[in-house]
């Protein structure tokens, strides 16, 4: 019998409690409601209100000055703000379209009335346009939205292959076999250019009118480089295989490649080595010439001799062709005339051997 009262015992403690909570709860709302109520009363009993005429400073519940008598201005009430149109607007190349909350708003684009929304304008030329939406109950909405020129898309191709691209000055990627692609690329003069290690850039203008796809070539060609060869002494001749160049000092523009170069000068040791030359860059060759020892003075004398010994047979020969001449008796005549002969020969043989070595004298260069 005591297990049954202990449990009606625990069973009222248990409803206690749950009735001080409530009454707990509804202590603390009619707190905040007083709170709330006070603070309205002493909004209202320090609003206050200034005579126009005195100064003099009013309840604000007052219609008549408390000092002067005059009438006070009624106190202004709060109209809140009428809500503003919301807008949506989509552009789709040339066709526009245009939608609200609330819907029925009259649509102004650059002040012309279109219609009201929803809206959908087409046929609208590249610009950008001022939009109003107006309704009534709501305030006006402005802003504007840009209809862009058609787009068209670009393949780019170059040749050879593997070239970086730029499109007016940004880079938009590396052709393959098959070519780049550039999408969206509006109406008007564009310029392409392309770049690959060895090769010059190419460049080239694009006029791109309305949509579909352009399809263009860019062909690179192999980068000049450039040998500059300075020599010691100066004015010497440069051959590059086996083609002249020109004199030093000089620069110039070649094809890239490897080639042999011969430096040469009258009186001088020639030089020969290799350059090779790369695309965009210039090789630099330096060469001091070794001078030749000169030996040449042995032809200028024995030229000189025989010159001289055939000017002398030519003397002898005149003489002995006088006597011949004066001869009498026919076997004086033979001797003259024989001797005539063998002088003229003399003459021939030194001439002759005379120029070939002088000739050897003004041709070599040793």
């Amino acid at each position: 019998m005591r297990i049954p009262l202990l449990d009606t015992m625990n069973r009222r403690e248990s409803v206690s409690i749950s009735s001080r909570q409530r009454s707990a709860g509804q202590r603390c709302g009619l707190v905040l409601a007083i709170i709330a109520l006070v603070c309205l009363l002493v909004g209202v009993a320090f609003a206050e209100k200034t005579c126009p005429q005195c100064g003099t400073v009013n309840r604000d519940d007052a219609r008549f000055c408390k000092s002067c008598g005059a009438k006070l201005p009624e106190a202004e009430r709060y109209v809140p703000p009428a809500p503003r149109v919301r807008a949506e607007v989509s552009v789709d190349g040339n066709v526009v379209t245009i939608n609200s909350e609330p819907t029925g708003a009259r649509v102004l684009v650059g002040g012309v009335e279109r219609g009201t929304t929803p809206l959908e304008l087409r046929g609208l030329a590249p610009g950008r346009y001022e939009l109003e939406l107006e309704r009534s109950g709501y305030r006006s909405y402005s802003g504007s939205f840009t209809v862009s020129s058609p787009r068209a898309t670009l393949v780019v191709t170059t040749d050879p292959a593997g070239a970086d691209v730029w499109l007016d000055g940004e880079y938009k990627g590396r052709t393959t076999a098959s070519g780049l692609t550039i999408a969206r690329v509006g109406e008007g003069s564009h310029t392409l250019r392309a770049k690959l290690a060895g090769y010059s850039e190419a460049t080239k203008a694009v006029e791109v009118q309305g949509t579909g796809t352009v399809t263009v070539t860019l062909r690179l060609e192999k980068a000049m480089g450039y040998l500059s060869v300075t020599s010691t002494p100066t004015g010497a001749t440069v051959t590059a295989n086996d083609q002249r160049l020109g004199i030093t000092n000089l620069i110039l523009g070649l094809t890239p490649q490897r080639y042999t170069l011969q430096v040469m000068k009258p009186g001088f040791q020639d030089w020969v080595g290799y350059a090779d030359i790369a695309p965009a860059e210039t090789a630099f060759v330096k060469v001091t010439l070794d001078k030749l020892a000169t030996r040449k003075w042995p032809l200028l004398v024995a030229g000189s001799v025989l010159a001289a010994g055939a000017g002398g047979a030519a003397l002898l020969a005149e003489q002995a062709y006088g006597k011949y001449q004066q001869a009498r008796a026919r076997g004086d005549a033979e001797k003259y005339r024989q001797e005539t002969q063998r002088w003229d020969n003399v003459r021939n043989i030194a001439a002759a051997a005379g120029g070939v070595t002088l000739g050897l004298y003004f041709v070599l260069r040793w």
